[in-house]
């Protein structure tokens, strides 16, 4: 697992991971599943997103990005996905809310399946939405934030070019390949 501390790093560059662009990033025009264990701490603090991971920096609409949504009126984090299939717009990855508790491991997992894409926590289904997303030239950065981000740790991020998920499911307890 990776820890990533807190920075206020508003740099495109910011703090965590970055990976040059590859073809395995780029998930337009097929199903995917991003998914990965997180764990939050309560930092306390107000109303703010975390960025986990994004193809592409803060200046620009994204092919996607996953955050983290802190809230000081809700106990725990919420996980959270934005998509663009034009560079320009965006929809969400979910629908309705999904709170999950501080200093415990979860299993998050994003799945576009045909035109539909799930939100699983924990390997429950959480709202769902539709759309593509672009594919651009842009680094993928993941475990980074910008501007007050909460310190995070995370383990096992997959991407694959496959629904790998298509209803509820028991989290894998072992590695990822």
């Amino acid at each position: 697992s990776i820890q990533s501390t807190n920075s206020d790093d508003t740099s495109s560059g910011r703090t965590g991971l970055s990976f040059p662009d590859h073809a395995d990033f780029d998930l337009a025009g097929s199903d995917w599943t991003i998914e990965y264990w997180g764990r939050l701490s309560n930092g306390g603090g107000t109303i703010h997103n975390v960025n986990f991971l994004s193809k592409g920096d803060n200046n620009a609409v994204r092919p996607y990005s996953i955050n983290y949504r802190l809230d000081e009126n809700y106990a725990g984090w919420e996980p959270r996905m934005f998509g663009s299939s034009n560079g320009s717009t965006q929809w969400q990855g979910y629908s309705g809310s999904a709170w999950t508790g501080w200093d415990q491991w979860t299993h998050i997992a994003f799945v576009r399946n045909g035109n539909t894409t799930t939100r699983y926590i924990n390997g429950k289904a959480y709202g769902s939405g539709t759309g593509d997303v672009f594919d651009n030239n842009e680094v993928l950065y993941v475990g980074g934030g910008y501007a007050s981000e909460q310190p995070h740790t995370y383990s096992d991020l997959r991407i694959s070019k496959s629904a790998v998920y298509t209803s509820d499911f028991i989290p894998p307890t072992g590695p990822l390949s």
